[in-house]
């Protein structure tokens, strides 16, 4: 939404650096933004996910976890709190 936004607002003869306040990113970020509605139209501003941050644990320790949630917090000595 925001990228449309400024690519309109752009072209309404607005600066950068008003688009970048108005809609609360970078001066950087807008000017990606237009770069790549200039290159490539309006499939330029489709975002594109990466694959995502890798697992940060292995097998072993998702074993445990699941194994440690099926336990109430008593069994660790923990008491339930309201």
């Amino acid at each position: 939404m925001h990228r449309c936004q400024a690519i309109l607002l752009s072209a309404d003869g607005w600066r950068i650096p008003q688009i970048g306040e108005l809609l609360h990113v970078d001066d950087t970020t807008v000017h990606r933004w237009l770069d790549r509605f200039e290159a490539d139209s309006l499939q330029g501003l489709v975002i594109e996910w990466g694959n995502g941050r890798p697992p940060a644990w292995d097998e072993a320790y998702e074993s445990l976890l699941v194994e440690t949630v099926r336990h109430d917090p008593r069994w660790f000595g923990l008491e339930q709190s309201i």
